[in-house]
């Protein structure tokens, strides 16, 4: 989030202004003393709870005004973290959806129609409850669906087809457990199960050994290369599980990025997300053209001091000085006149913000940001199971439990 100081706040014996959204930020902080009594007893005045409050005395902080750029799950957060306080808080979303998951495509026809998620947003029981939570205010539904996931490739003039949940095994053709390498890929599915969790052994050397370089962008622990070579994994297993399970779960894109990630970070993720346990669960949004319409009656659109712009793309974020203070101006495409913030939220991708910050960005910011890398994903909707070569058996749950829930 990007702010600008107000100098003259500070003068003369008067309090330092803080940031709306300090007293929120605990909730989000596992760690926090605060969040165990925030959970139990909640604050009626709090504008985290469902019910909209009416403001009958003089706030005691100024107002100030507050853009966020981004209409996502983020960038919806924040807007209903702020919609009840005091300040003018403005979101801006490029496209028209709202939550950017929340309206999928209609797909088939009557009687045998779905609705199907552009993505999904997938989450898991154990590390999610803020979510949930938050998902639960807002009415949006969501179901749970055993995490598994298929490989379908073909290479070297072979056909390989499988699916994995866990230690669970599924394919298509029984002559496939006729062959060595189903039965190495399948050892080292069991090993890596069992015995990488060794490596979170001694949890409070974790946090030093994931810590990265930021000046140089080089990590400073061991990787899944090293780990996979020392213990002689097998290519099969590499290939075929490792490398698309880390696709799903981290975007991987190939195997080469996959061998620099930490071995210790990538683990640590699969076990604290459940993905290592005996029943791995899964919890994703209920596909519905009713999830955006429930989204809206729970969120404030427009009022004197709050709004939501659909359709406006920000273009450029600037640090201007008026007065003696420093302001952020925000321009939108098709917009002559730009608007001056006092905080801007950005609810958008590292480099997305770098972007819009462009020759404004401070060293630390410009070093930080252009440390994150994102991941474009190409995503084709069609109904010709010919061009799949998988059976309904060993298809992801993913598919099989959201069309289940749509019949």
């Amino acid at each position: 989030m990007a702010q600008s100081t107000d100098a003259s706040s500070h003068r003369g014996g008067t309090p330092r202004y803080t940031s709306p959204l300090e007293d929120y930020l605990d909730r989000f902080n596992t760690k926090s003393p605060r969040v165990s009594q925030i959970e139990s007893v909640p604050d009626p005045d709090s504008p985290m709870t469902d019910d909209p409050i009416e403001l009958d005395k003089v706030p005691e902080t100024p107002r100030k005004r507050i853009a966020i750029i981004g209409g996502g799950i983020s960038g919806l957060a924040a807007y209903w973290a702020l919609q009840k306080t005091h300040h003018v808080v403005e979101l801006f979303e490029m496209t028209n959806d709202l939550g950017t998951l929340t309206r999928p495509i209609a797909a088939g026809t009557q009687p045998n129609d779905v609705h199907i998620n552009k993505s999904f947003i997938n989450f898991f029981p154990g590390t999610s409850s803020h979510l949930q939570e938050f998902f639960g205010r807002l009415k949006i539904p969501y179901i749970s669906t055993p995490f598994s996931f298929s490989v379908a490739k073909r290479e070297n003039g072979k056909q390989f087809d499988m699916g994995f949940s866990f230690l669970k095994v599924a394919t298509s053709r029984v002559r496939d457990w006729l062959t060595l390498d189903t039965w190495k890929l399948y050892f080292d599915i069991w090993r890596f199960h069992y015995f990488s969790l060794d490596l979170l052994r001694g949890r409070e050397a974790v946090q030093n050994d994931i810590q990265i370089v930021v000046e140089s962008g080089c990590p400073t622990r061991r990787t899944i290369g090293q780990y996979l070579d020392e213990k002689r994994y097998s290519r099969i297993f590499i290939k075929n599980y490792l490398v698309p399970m880390a696709q799903i779960v981290w975007n991987v894109q190939s195997e080469k990025d996959l061998r620099d990630l930490s071995v210790k970070q990538f683990v640590g993720f699969l076990w604290s997300f459940g993905i290592m346990a005996l029943s791995p669960e899964v919890y994703i949004v209920e596909p519905s053209a009713r999830t955006e319409a429930k989204v809206r009656k729970r969120i404030v659109l427009r009022s004197k001091t709050k709004a939501i712009h659909l359709r406006s793309k920000v273009t450029t974020v600037e640090v201007v000085l008026r007065n003696g203070c420093p302001k952020l101006r925000v321009s939108t495409l098709g917009e002559p006149v730009p608007v001056l913030y006092d905080y801007v939220i950005f609810a958008v991708s590292a480099e997305e913000a770098l972007r819009l910050l462009s020759s404004g960005a401070t060293q630390k910011e410009q070093a930080i940001l252009s440390a994150f890398e994102t991941t474009k994903i190409e995503a084709w909707l069609h109904s010709d199971s010919r061009v799949s070569s998988l059976s309904l058996k060993i298809c992801s749950h993913f598919v099989k439990a959201s069309f289940k829930f749509l019949r």
